[in-house]
């Protein structure tokens, strides 16, 4: 295994979600425009409610990962520019849905290279030194454990190495995870 990895100077900088509970969007979106590669912004509007649509749980604020899968494989993701997020958005209205322009733009950036990998610490960096970009680490609210950890696999990187934390916050919430280093706490 590779001593470090670091995939941080490959993200997009962070962006702020307010108060709504779109996590697995943004982290989603964030590892997106990192496979893409291509500087552009794309929107987490749009990947929240095309992962709504295909939950199941229409009636909660957030949606799951797999969701977000199924509907970048399928729907794809819209650029920001048609349709910006909006903390203050509610999407419970009748009226929640993207422009018809999002729709079409959307469904030229199908994603389905992804997949999920078994939770654990020795799991993520075995598939760090194989190339992949694991991105996506979903921690319970009340449990101070990673529950399982999706790979979205891209190219590798260099630079600075971030560890992996000793354990990781008990906030309920996505975000993206890009590196770990040898000789850090809880580093497998």
């Amino acid at each position: 295994m590779a001593s470090r990895v670091d995939l941080r100077g490959l993200y997009p900088p962070v962006r702020d979600q307010g108060k709504r509970g779109t996590c697995v969007s943004f982290a989603t979106t964030a590892s997106h425009e990192q496979h893409r590669g291509q500087g552009e912004e794309l929107s987490p509007e749009f990947l929240h409610w095309a992962a709504k649509t295909l939950d199941g749980v229409p009636h909660t604020e957030g949606t799951t990962l797999r969701a977000a899968a199924e509907a970048l494989a399928n729907l794809g993701q819209a650029g920001e520019s048609l349709w910006h997020y909006d903390e203050r958005r509610d999407q419970f209205v009748a009226l929640y849905q993207p422009p018809a322009a999002a729709r079409t733009d959307a469904l030229t950036r199908c994603w389905t290279r992804g997949g999920a990998i078994p939770s654990g610490v020795a799991e993520l960096r075995a598939a760090l030194d194989a190339g992949r970009s694991p991105v996506l680490a979903a921690w319970p609210v009340r449990q101070c454990y990673a529950a399982r950890w999706y790979a979205w696999w891209g190219p590798p990187s260099t630079g600075n190495a971030r560890p992996l934390p000793a354990a990781p916050p008990c906030a309920g919430v996505l975000q993206p995870c890009q590196g770990c280093a040898d000789g850090a706490p809880d580093a497998g």
